[in-house]
């Protein structure tokens, strides 16, 4: 059930890239971010009613070093380049990119103060890069993406990385629902003033709301907490290595399935770049299944 759970919410991922992608469409990059943070700070304030445990101890920023407070807007630089990149190379290569991304961000925070885990060894991570980097930018390539866009798609799962630690420490502090809000009400400080000075909060911002299929406006905010307390409820029931190896199959399954109806066609060159980041990301995660239990990430 629990490896069904993780496939399911792989599959989230890559609707809710979707999703976003199709939103900045309509309304731009800045006003799309602006509704998928309203979006997502409704739905994380009823987190806690929806899932046992969502509450939390006290809230206290203070508890925290002052830069883990910019998880949230580390948020607003994972979606705005991901919505970039969906719009400039398609669903597969902005899912490929992050995937590899988050493994070269993985890789770099071993080397780190920050690791909590043993080091890979340098064979594996040789191992790892050499399918998953030429698998994206295959992808890339193929999807039409300029030389900037297909490089650019590695940097959100960077970011993803950094973001996941940050909310790690200020979960475990606040508990996952106030979280949530913290980071969505602190990225709606900065979204709100920006979209003003742009003008983009105008009555035509009002008439474009009206005309957004419902699936796609509210989509990628509601998805994105889901997939946030599935992938917390899944780490708290079964191994990282389970988990995260039902995510990447989820995502690029549906990924590849919704590049499919888009170009009405998948190049065959696309489905070997996906067959290469998924044999890396399967090699990554495998080593640390062999890992002794105290020094797993």
């Amino acid at each position: 059930m629990d490896v069904l759970l993780s496939l399911g919410c792989g599959a989230l991922v890559a609707i809710m890239v979707q999703f976003s992608g199709e939103l900045q469409m309509f309304l731009g990059p800045l006003a799309a971010l602006l509704v998928l943070h309203v979006v997502g700070l409704l739905t994380a304030s009823g987190y806690r009613r929806i899932v046992p445990g969502g509450g939390a101890p006290g809230f206290n920023p203070r508890q925290a070093p002052v830069w883990y407070l910019s998880a949230g807007m580390l948020g607003i630089v994972v979606v705005l380049i991901n919505m970039e990149v969906f719009v400039r190379g398609g669903i597969l290569l902005a899912l490929a990119g992050t995937l590899a991304g988050q493994t070269l961000g993985a890789y770099i925070v071993e080397l780190t103060p920050w690791s909590r885990g043993g080091q890979s060894v340098w064979i594996q991570r040789a191992m790892v890069l050499a399918f998953i980097v030429p698998g994206s930018v295959m992808i890339g390539v193929q999807s039409g993406a300029e030389p900037l866009w297909i490089a650019a798609a590695f940097v959100p799962g960077f970011f993803l990385i950094v973001q996941s630690m940050f909310n790690s420490y200020n979960s475990s502090r606040w508990g996952h629902s106030r979280m949530l809000q913290f980071n969505y009400v602190s990225a709606l400080l900065v979204l709100i003033p920006l979209n003003l000075l742009r003008g983009n909060l105008d009555s035509e911002f009002m008439a474009q709301l009206g005309g957004i299929p419902i699936h796609v406006l509210l989509g990628g905010g509601v998805l994105g907490v889901a997939v946030v307390g599935t992938i917390t409820y899944l780490l708290k029931k079964t191994s990282p290595v389970k988990t995260f190896l039902g995510l990447y199959t989820g995502q690029l399954g549906i990924g590849v399935v919704l590049d499919a109806v888009q170009h009405q066609s998948v190049a065959p060159e696309k489905l070997i770049g996906v067959v290469l980041v998924a044999v890396g990301l399967i090699a990554g995660e495998l080593k640390l299944s062999l890992r002794p239990r105290g020094q797993r990430l």
